[in-house]
């Protein structure tokens, strides 16, 4: 499981020789490209899911995305399907008042 990002700046600002503040403030307001080149040496955690436009979040977002989809479609069959359920059971006991 991948490490949480923040956790993962947290970790390196307290461990850098550098500034971990400033690390932390550039972090806080995703200021991703600055770290980079400021911090080289900054583990690539501090990235993943914190930073839009790093290949692994964007990878993230679109299984989020396809996931929600997937849940949404279910939801709808099972609405079909209760519904259908729901007029089986009125037509079963229509039958059944008419004697059938």
């Amino acid at each position: 499981m991948a490490k949480n990002p923040a956790v993962a700046a947290i970790e390196y600002a307290l461990s850098t020789d550098s500034d971990g503040m400033a690390f932390l403030r550039c972090w806080m307001h995703g200021e991703f490209p600055e770290i980079r080149e400021e911090w080289p040496d900054a583990p690539e955690e501090v990235f993943i899911g914190a930073d839009p436009l790093h290949p692994q979040t964007k990878a993230g977002l679109e299984q989020d995305i396809e996931l929600a989809e997937l849940i949404r479609q279910a939801q709808r069959h099972m609405t079909r399907t209760k519904e259908a359920d729901a007029v089986s059971v009125a037509m079963t006991q229509f039958l059944m008042r008419m004697g059938a």
